[in-house]
């Protein structure tokens, strides 16, 4: 696997991680439509707004954004303020064409989340 996809994967991951307090039901990543459960349904309670706030928290390393967008719902466990900003910095390096980096701290993430 090229290093452009592994990064790109690690990070898809990460993402549906970290954002897993929006989503009440599995996702299918083969999708673009994030709204909608494997069967095609409308997530209930679901607002449209919620999934560009949360890329909005991601690219602006917002941590308090996204912690107030996830209060109250199931997130993954061990998501601090620590993780999410090495997340971001996974995801800033991706884009720069940083690969290995990028996935150098998208698995040490796995790792200490234990999703590895």
């Amino acid at each position: 696997m090229h290093k452009y996809q592994k990064a790109a994967l690690n990070i898809a991951f990460l993402t549906i991680m970290l954002s897993a307090g929006l989503r009440g039901r599995y996702v299918d990543v083969t999708s673009n439509d994030l709204d909608t459960d494997l069967s095609g349904d409308l997530r209930p309670g679901y607002a449209q707004n919620q999934q560009e706030e949360l890329l909005s928290a991601f690219e602006n390393n917002d941590y308090p954004a996204w912690r107030k967008l996830t209060a109250g719902k199931p997130s993954a466990p061990g998501i601090d303020e620590s993780t999410f900003r090495r997340f971001v910095a996974a995801r800033q390096a991706a884009r720069q064409g940083q690969y290995g980096k990028a996935i150098k701290l998208t698995e040490k993430i796995k790792n200490e989340l234990g999703i590895a």
